[in-house]
């Protein structure tokens, strides 16, 4: 018979009901469900409560982004508009085109006006039956005939009849016939050029294209044949038009490849279309033989402006639109071109437009002109800001509006991207109620895991188990009850050997992962550290919003020839240390220290929306310590910065060697600002400036690289602002 030690004698049961009737698999079960809930809830909290106004904050950021996507598109079409016109104004086919076009224009002009009977009641006949019906739809009231075909000389009356009234195909497609089989020297350059020129206009979106000849500023040559095609820009019925003083200043120009425009206006010969106007000067050698005139086509710039507007992310209410100086809308409006009927009837009920004016968008199928959306964002963005807020929009509904302008010369326009509010924060709340489903689901999951998992764990070896589960939650005093057959016994003299040993090397483990993990705070920001030693060693991101501060120190070489070397040493670890406190304190991330320059940022790490500010005021602390530390004056050291704003990427390079690093543009610039600067200045981009206070000190610098500013004496108090 075996005989067992004191140790093995089985005890009493002692304890309350709970100890003595709870199994412990039931107890394993009601702790993993305990734990989950906690984190499960805890991890709800902290979404729920980040989520207001990160959401919107991420909302917003989209918005701002669309908004410059769209004004590059733009700025790249009107800088394609202008460098098209400036390659076909100094094009031989145009100007040699213009000269014939003209002297064969001149030929029609000698006719006698009289002579002319059949032509003059033709083109009666047309303006009558065809034009003038068409215009009084437009306008929903009488059209004068006078206005728009009194001073019509013999050339424009021979060939509107030749192009227009004898023109077998309708309005708008007149522009199709080449040869008006009128015998004329006028249609013999015609048909040669015409299907050329009709091919440029529409290749490059061009509405209409003119060829004027500049002492008369009669239109000799037009693509679309308009009733503008034949007449005097200077005493013709259309005299007074934008396209007559665009012409008259083009002429004036005197310049070679000058492109000059005119915006959008009501243009008559097109039956009122919204109509801006683009012109360049034509030369033969030194003389000036003519002006080349276009007409933009406001469908490109809707295509811009109104493209893929869910697919954009704009949801089912967001859109971008262009505004004019007489805040007045320069591209359609969402709920126009979605449903017109309801628009007109908002605008209606809200004022917002006379009924001659509803009547003209519903015939002419556009808000261009008609629409006013006069308010603070486009106020703002006219006197060169940008932003967002939130505000009435035209149709009195409840918006956010990212601004800013865009555009140069006349066609200096507001762009706006607008969202309404309601979407914007049904998003956050659809996040929240998305989480909150989420975790009922997870809770019920966790529910029936426990109990599954604590039933089939807990078998007969309850007090091993029970040992083991103590072990692997962390305990270092556990010892394993001996009892029951020889084995278990043997097994539990084994698990408290290795209970004692796991306690020693766990303990060395903790010291040698301490030592490891202070080290790598020294050298990295103390997320990026966490990552490390959580196995996260390719950490690389992009933050679209963030500031780079690149200061230097100027005079170190020279010390280091001259100084001590210890004591050189001692003075830059005393910088360095005196950046990293006041980065840390600023809410800014040490990048890198290379030689006499050190790298800093913010709004990588934690996202602010002051982060320029921060920055500035982080140079101004580090420019004063570093003159503290050169004892007033006695050590021949000052600091350098340069200062920039923009999208960074950021992270770790490096498998077996792990470098933190920044790069980008963004870093650049700040960089060179930092390297031209003079001693003690503090230079900032226009990326910056725009993030600052009003009232900040700054002075234009001129870097040789890019546009820069320094910061003066009262600028002291820039970066003080959030």
């Amino acid at each position: 018979m075996t005989t067992g030690t004191a140790s093995e004698k089985p005890t009493g049961r002692k304890g309350g009901w709970w100890t003595n009737h709870t199994s412990v698999s039931t107890r394993l079960a009601i702790a993993v469900l305990l734990v989950s809930i906690v984190s499960v809830v805890g991890f709800l909290v902290v979404a729920v409560a980040g989520s207001g106004s990160d959401g919107v904050e991420l909302l917003h950021d989209r918005l701002i982004t669309v908004a410059g996507d769209r004004a590059a598109e733009l700025t790249s079409y009107l800088n394609r508009v202008d460098s098209e016109l400036e390659a076909l104004g100094s094009g031989r086919m145009i100007i040699d085109g213009v000269q014939e076009f003209s002297r064969a224009y001149d030929e029609l002009a000698d006719l006698n006006l009289d002579d002319l009977v059949d032509e003059r009641a033709d083109l009666g006949a047309f303006y009558l039956d065809e034009y003038v019906p068409l215009l009084r739809e437009v306008r929903g009231g009488p059209v004068d005939l006078a206005e728009v075909s009194d001073g019509l000389g013999s050339a424009a009356v021979y060939l509107q009849t030749a192009y227009l009234a004898r023109n077998p195909l309708a309005i708008g497609e007149k522009r199709m016939l080449s040869d008006g089989q009128d015998g004329s020297a006028w249609t013999e350059v015609h048909k040669n050029l015409h299907p050329i020129l009709r091919a440029d206009v529409d290749r490059l979106g061009f509405t209409d294209l003119y060829l004027i000849e500049p002492e008369t500023r009669s239109i000799v040559y037009s693509t679309n044949k308009e009733i503008d095609f034949g007449t005097s820009l200077d005493s013709g019925p259309h005299s007074g038009t934008s396209l007559a003083g665009l012409v008259v200043n083009t002429a004036a120009s005197g310049q070679p490849g000058t492109v000059i425009g005119v915006d959008f206006t009501s243009y008559g010969p097109a039956f009122d279309t919204p109509t801006a106007f683009a012109a360049t000067p034509l030369f033969d050698g030194d003389q000036l033989v003519g002006v080349l005139a276009v007409s933009l086509s406001s469908d490109v710039i809707d295509a811009i402006m109104t493209r893929d507007w869910r697919g954009d992310r704009l949801g089912e209410t967001g859109e971008v639109y262009l505004v004019g100086e007489d805040a007045r809308m320069r591209s359609n409006a969402r709920a126009f071109v979605e449903e017109p009927a309801l628009y007109l009837a908002r605008v209606d009920e809200l004022g917002r437009a006379s009924a001659e004016e509803q009547h003209q968008m519903a015939a002419l199928d556009t808000t261009v002109l008609f629409q006013d959306v006069d308010g603070k964002a486009v106020r703002e963005a006219f006197q060169g800001k940008r932003g967002l807020i939130s505000n009435t929009n035209y149709l009195g509904e409840e918006v956010y509006t990212a601004y800013q302008p865009v555009g140069s010369g006349a066609f200096s326009w507001v762009i706006l991207a607008e969202q309404l509010r309601s979407e914007v924060d049904a998003s956050v709340n659809d996040y929240v109620q998305d989480n909150l489903a989420l975790v009922t689901v997870l809770l019920v999951i966790l529910t029936f895991l426990a109990v599954a998992w604590a039933g089939s764990f807990v078998k007969p070896l309850r007090t091993i188990s029970a040992a083991l589960q103590q072990i692997r939650e962390g305990s270092d005093d556990t010892h394993v009850p001996s009892g029951g057959a020889k084995e278990f016994r043997v097994l539990s003299g084994h698990l408290n050997t290795m209970v004692g040993n796991l306690s020693g090397r766990k303990q060395d483990v903790s010291d040698a992962l301490d030592t490891k993990v202070g080290i790598l705070r020294t050298l990295l920001p103390e997320t990026i550290a966490d990552a490390v030693v959580d196995g996260d060693r390719r950490l690389v991101e992009t933050v679209p919003h963030a500031t780079v501060v690149v200061f230097v120190v100027d005079g170190l070489a020279e010390l280091f020839r001259t100084r001590d070397a210890d004591a050189n040493r001692t003075l830059m670890n005393s910088i360095v240390d005196a950046a990293d406190d006041l980065a840390d304190a600023g809410g800014l991330e040490r990048i890198k220290v290379m030689g006499d320059t050190y790298y800093a940022v913010c709004g990588t790490g934690m996202p602010y929306l002051d982060h320029a500010p921060r920055a500035i005021r982080f140079a101004q602390q580090i420019r004063d310590e570093v003159r503290h530390l050169a004892d007033g004056g006695s050590l021949n050291v000052a600091v350098t910065a340069g200062i920039q704003s923009g999208p960074v990427t950021v992270g770790l390079i490096g498998d077996s060697r792990l470098i933190y690093d920044l790069w980008g543009d963004t870093v650049e610039q700040a960089y060179a600002l930092a390297r031209v600067g003079s001693r003690g200045e503090i230079l900032v981009t226009d990326a910056v400036r725009d993030r600052l206070p009003p009232d900040a000190d700054l002075v234009p610098f001129d870097s040789g690289m890019t546009s820069a500013w320094k910061l003066g004496t009262a600028g002291e108090n820039a970066g003080t602002e959030s």
